[in-house]
């Protein structure tokens, strides 16, 4: 997350109202205030819409807190050894240790960390390293028989490097740790496991904020953007409703666009796949993982977003991401998609929504790439005990303390209405780690049998039926090998 630029006076005199015991924390960072008055604005846009809602940081977390503590009081004993844990990242270190910017996620941060002290008696010590001092590290200490770390957090497209240097630990043998409890993302636990191993943990604690994507839109383009919510909350946002407003604000206008992304065809592609909550890939403890077969649903998904991008009667835009940027900037086009944590550099009057669904009865389901953090645990970890202890802890004092932290930030400093508050809780309460993203890098045959083989359905001649078919028999063969 970028630092938050804007921070009122009113929040700095605050603290929080409840009182916990104190936690210790370091950042130990090897290479290793006060803000800035608010700036005065000419936007033609109020910095929001209903100044009512900027409650107080209190009123903001309390009832996270509230449902943290019962979360927690019914899995704590009560007796409890106090004892560091030291969490390495290479990513994701403002997850575990708060910022000094005084920010509400920073303050959530906080909260959570004294409250994992309350009941599990835990410390948590953080230390950041680059990949490459990570891996030399933990090589060392390894060699050495002396101890590294207790857990690691890495981006996922290093956990298959990982797993080719044999240095994972199977989380499935860790004491004490249940991922079926509700602190812990289910689905995306289940994607980073083959065969009888699971290599990553997702849950509460991991918030990937800066890996997620959205959809924004010109408010100033359509007088009817208040509807666009209310159909988010009926559960009417499909691909298919986008295509409606398109066409209704095109026709209607010249020299403006429809649809717009700043990435590239391939994540684009896999943003959209994403949305249809078909999955690429079912993956079964003690099975190797299976390629889904819904290849006439896949098929018809494709129709549908080649429509979309047609670029004769400006439905889509043509050129580069930034050329989409900028168009948008410049009251151009109607929808832009791009990264969430963009929406801190946007400068026009824009509002926030969930990529659509495709399937009307289905639920909003929100792509996270391959730079997201993900909790692993390295195979010369001698303190597997207390190490699985701590990732049920952490995750279950977490609840929605980080979502409603960084939500809170985007209320006060980026979105321009509250409307787009309610819909960044709905992207970040939706995401899904998919295990293409995680093990395509190292198995070239995995990205070519589906996300590789959906961008080229989209963007070539080609039907998905047939790329994949094509693909299928490398890819079982892979899975075989690799996870048998």
């Amino acid at each position: 997350m970028k630092p938050l630029k804007k921070i009122t006076a009113l929040f700095l005199a605050l603290t929080l109202s409840f009182c916990l015991s104190s936690c210790f924390i370091v950042i130990n960072d090897p290479d290793e205030t006060n803000p800035a008055a608010p700036e005065e604005t000419s936007s033609p846009f109020l910095p929001i819409e209903t100044v009512e809602h900027r409650d107080v940081v209190g009123e903001t977390l309390d009832p996270a807190v509230a449902e943290v503590r019962k979360t927690l009081s019914s899995i704590s004993s009560g007796e409890h050894e106090s004892l560091p844990i030291t969490v390495t990242c290479v990513t994701g270190a403002k997850l575990f240790a708060p910022g000094e910017d005084n920010s509400t996620f920073s303050r959530a941060v906080d909260t959570r960390n004294k409250l994992l002290k309350e009941y599990a008696g835990t410390d948590i010590i953080v230390q950041e390293r680059t990949y490459e001092e990570m891996l030399s590290e933990a090589r060392t200490a390894k060699n050495a028989g002396q101890y590294y770390t207790d857990v690691v957090c890495i981006p996922l497209n290093e956990l298959g490097s990982l797993l080719g240097q044999r240095m994972l630990m199977n989380l499935k043998t860790l004491y004490d740790t249940d991922f079926d409890k509700d602190w812990f993302d289910v689905y995306s636990t289940d994607q980073l496991a083959a065969g009888s191993f699971s290599y990553g943990i997702v849950g509460d604690a991991i918030l990937p904020y800066d890996s997620v994507y959205c959809v924004y839109f010109n408010k100033d383009m359509t007088a009817l953007y208040p509807d666009l919510y209310d159909i988010v909350d009926r559960g009417e946002w499909t691909f298919d409703k986008m295509y409606e407003y398109i066409r209704e604000v095109v026709s209607r206008e010249e020299g403006v666009f429809g649809l717009g992304y700043g990435t590239d065809n391939t994540v684009f592609s896999n943003i959209c796949f994403n949305a249809t909550g078909l999955g690429y890939v079912t993956t079964s403890f003690g099975n190797t993982p299976v390629l889904n077969d819904d290849s006439d649903k896949v098929d018809e998904f494709v129709g549908l977003i080649k429509k979309l991008l047609v670029t004769e009667d400006s439905t889509h835009i043509q050129g580069t991401a930034e050329e989409a940027r900028q168009a948008f900037l410049d009251g151009k086009l109607l929808f832009y998609i791009d990264k969430l944590s963009e929406s801190e550099d946007l400068t026009n009057n824009f509002g926030i929504l969930p990529v659509p669904k495709y399937f009307a009865d289905g639920d909003y389901t929100t792509y996270v790439d391959e730079f997201a953090p993900v909790i692993v645990v390295l195979n010369s970890n001698n303190t597997l005990e207390r190490t699985g202890e701590f990732l049920q802890f952490v995750n279950a004092s977490t609840g929605k303390l980080l979502r409603d932290g960084y939500v809170r930030d985007a209320v006060d400093n980026v979105v321009r209405d509250i409307r787009s508050a309610d819909m960044i809780e709905i992207i970040l309460d939706n995401t899904r780690y998919e295990f293409p993203t995680v093990f395509g890098v190292r198995y070239p045959a995995v990205a070519n049998a589906t996300y590789n083989a959906v961008s080229q359905a989209i963007f070539g001649n080609a039907d998905y039926s047939t790329i994949r078919s094509r693909a299928a028999a490398n890819f079982n063969a892979e899975m075989r090998r690799s996870f048998s």
